[in-house]
């Protein structure tokens, strides 16, 4: 099923999965880890780049997902204000305003955590009543500085390079 929102962009609902809902009652309302059945549907991002060599997939613990949060949280708050559609700054979520998915991938043999992050407002104003997070991969066509995945090397405490979708309008960058 396709949503197009005001906005200006289309959310993909795939279908549901059973497995997804590992609830982190600790972290950010809408904060939710894949299970592997499921996670790769996550993967599959219209308008942004994902990972790709993945070897597999595995579930990240409330520890895992406990020791990415600040970092995340500090990386957001610096790239945000630098996002930029034809040069020019773009209006964005405070970095403490997504909602999160994480998925376990193993690529080149390392377990890695991808983040999707999908701006809490959105989602709470639009799609109330249709979206449950724990339950389906979000998957966002458009949509700018709304929509973000990033990779974190869980041994190597490091994140990638964030990816934001593009909006209607080009390519978001920084």
């Amino acid at each position: 099923m396709t949503r197009l929102l005001t906005l200006g962009f289309a959310l993909v609902l795939l279908p549901s999965a059973s497995a997804w809902a590992q609830d982190l009652a600790e972290f950010p309302p809408g904060t939710s880890v894949t299970m592997t059945d499921s996670a790769s549907g996550v993967l599959k991002q219209c308008t942004r780049r994902t990972p790709t060599a993945i070897e597999g997939f595995w579930n990240p613990s409330d520890s895992v997902v406990g020791a990415l949060e600040a970092p995340l949280i500090g990386l957001l708050r610096d790239v945000l204000p630098r996002l930029r559609l034809h040069g020019r700054p773009l209006a964005t979520p405070k970095a403490t305003d997504y909602y999160r998915q994480y998925i376990g991938v193993i690529r080149g043999g390392k377990r890695m955590v991808y983040v999707n992050g999908f701006a809490a407002e959105l989602l709470d104003s639009q799609l109330a009543d249709d979206l449950d997070s724990k339950q389906r991969p979000i998957v966002a066509c458009d949509g700018g500085a709304w929509f973000f995945g990033v990779l974190y090397d869980v041994d190597g405490h490091a994140f990638e390079r964030v990816e934001f979708n593009d909006d209607v309008g080009g390519a978001v960058r920084y």
